[in-house]
């Protein structure tokens, strides 16, 4: 159960960097592949 946690927190901590990326992409207007290839896999 304890390990469910974690991992839904880890999740968690790693959509929020992500969010924080296109979020800087949205404002910037700059295109990062190396995301768009990520999300692909």
């Amino acid at each position: 159960m304890s390990g469910a946690v974690l991992a839904r927190e880890e999740w968690i901590e790693h959509l929020t960097i992500f969010r924080a990326i296109f979020h800087e992409v949205a404002v910037n207007g700059t295109s990062m592949p190396f995301l768009a290839i990520s999300y692909e896999k």
